[in-house]
């Protein structure tokens, strides 16, 4: 799953069965607040009936998810990442699935017979907008070109250090060796880049069209829910998984392209009176607050050092292997030409 559909740059995760040894007593979430699917993976949990045992471990963003420790936990270096009774969840999605089997929230179980509407949503219509191209089309370039040095950095600190160790053909638990899995990550986030932050292609063009008509399309069923609902919130009178879904959504369009929030509540009401009830929650409030000042904390107070070591030249990517840097570009060709593909 991790290495397959090119048209989507993101890495999808996996679900991992650990031995008995690694079986967590208490579930605890590897997470970073500026991630989107961190804020869908930290709402899943406080509404879970398991969040009373959670332990969070907020990670160093973009930093920490690329090194060789994390790596060997979780393979494709996504976050968030839970572990969780004998697995360890490393996809958004994933988790939802599995809370909503094994610790579901109030919400779900009152809207059990709608399972298959909540799936649908998530799977046809949700899943299918383009986080990634929306969010760094709207930030500054230079702010997306640094996150995605920075991993750069990280990336090629860990492949030295698996060279000087002799360890690139350590197997990890999705089989793959750490140089394939470098070479994926490394490729992947210069396609990124190229994606995210250089200059726009006609092709990218209308990648980016073809990702705002399928966010309306998110807007137009989520209408559509929230018309069959016996309540405030999208499935009925108590919050739901489907909500955190929409939450992190609906943060990031607040938070970087406010004119199209405000066009969407006019043109939806029910979506502006669901926003408001949601945004009174506590549940909401608990990771809208932390995640806004997570941003502008980042922003302001740690990645501005490293812009400055990275423009200097005084901190840069270590050179590839020549073997390694010539997989990594054939893999960004592929990525990159699958994702611009018709």
């Amino acid at each position: 799953m991790a290495a397959s559909d090119p048209k989507r740059i993101l890495m999808s995760g996996e679900i991992f069965t650990v031995p008995e040894a690694e079986r967590r007593e208490k579930p605890r979430l590897h997470y970073s607040l500026g991630s989107m699917n961190s804020q869908k993976a930290i709402m899943f949990l406080r509404l879970s009936s398991v969040w009373e045992q959670v332990e969070l471990h907020e990670i160093s963003y973009p930093e920490d998810n690329q090194s060789l420790e994390f790596a060997r936990m979780n393979p494709n270096m996504t976050v968030p990442t839970l572990e969780i009774d004998d697995k360890i969840i490393t996809d958004s999605h994933d988790i939802q699935r599995y809370l909503y089997e094994k610790y579901p929230c109030q919400g779900d179980i009152e809207t059990k017979d709608r399972e298959g509407e909540l799936q649908e949503f998530i799977d046809t219509v949700y899943l299918k907008w383009d986080e990634y191209l929306y969010s760094y089309r709207r930030i500054p370039p230079t702010i997306g070109r640094l996150m995605h040095d920075i991993r750069l950095v990280k990336q090629s600190e860990a492949v030295m250090k698996a060279v000087k160790a002799e360890q690139l053909e350590e197997k990890l638990r999705d089989g793959r060796t750490i140089r394939e899995v470098y070479t994926r990550k490394i490729a992947q986030t210069r396609a990124l880049i190229s994606v995210g932050t250089d200059a726009e292609t006609p092709e990218l063009r209308r990648r980016i069209e073809e990702n705002d008509a399928r966010l309306e399309k998110v807007f137009e069923a989520t209408v559509a829910l929230l018309g069959k609902s016996s309540g405030p919130f999208l499935m009925g009178t108590h919050i739901g998984s489907g909500e955190a879904f929409m939450l992190a959504l609906m943060n990031r369009i607040e938070f970087l392209d406010m004119p199209r929030m405000e066009r969407t509540c006019e043109k939806y009401p029910v979506i502006r009176d669901w926003w408001v009830a949601l945004k009174a929650s506590d549940e909401a409030q608990a990771v809208l607050g932390k995640s806004r000042v997570w941003m502008l904390a980042s922003m302001i107070l740690s990645k501005p050092w490293k812009f400055i070591g990275l423009k200097t030249g005084l901190w840069v990517p270590y050179p590839l292997p020549e073997d390694l840097e010539e997989a990594v570009q054939q893999e960004q060709k592929r990525i990159e030409d699958g994702y611009l593909a018709d």
